[in-house]
């Protein structure tokens, strides 16, 4: 797929192993532009877990600490990233995002899983680790 749209505010959430914070959460935020199939390429070597969310979403701010933690506790095995929907709309056209907080997994440039809402720390993290292990990870 060729498709061009430009992610405009994505962040990927990398844990930081040097400064900690009170909470031992401390990350770093990079913010940048890339298009579809640039995000495509990152997902190829790294299984990516996909947080599409939105500033005036309540749940969305209840589940950023659940899946900062869990970024934390899994750095090795995936990376975090965040896209705000109000800012990226083409793209959560593109991977028909209907409501917020809705979690993709995403590796090489599949789909292997996703969710639209809540769900405890624990449950959160044995999905995805379900979804990685459907994926053939």
């Amino acid at each position: 797929m060729n498709l061009k749209v430009k992610i405009n505010h994505f962040q990927i959430i990398v844990p930081n192993q040097i400064c900690k914070s009170l909470r031992g959460l401390e990350f770093s935020t990079f913010a940048f532009e890339m298009t579809i199939e640039e995000l495509n390429l990152l997902s190829e070597s790294t299984p990516l877990v996909i947080d599409f969310w939105a500033t005036w979403c309540e749940p969305c701010t209840w589940l950023d600490p659940i899946l900062n933690e869990l970024a934390l506790d899994n750095a090795r095995k995936w990376q975090l990233l965040k896209i705000d929907i109000d800012l990226n709309s083409e793209i959560a056209l593109h991977h028909t995002i209907r409501s917020v907080p809705t979690t993709l997994v995403f590796y090489k440039g599949k789909e292997l899983g996703r969710y639209s809402g809540m769900m405890w720390k624990k449950q959160f993290g044995e999905w995805i680790d379900a979804q990685l292990a459907a994926g053939s990870l």
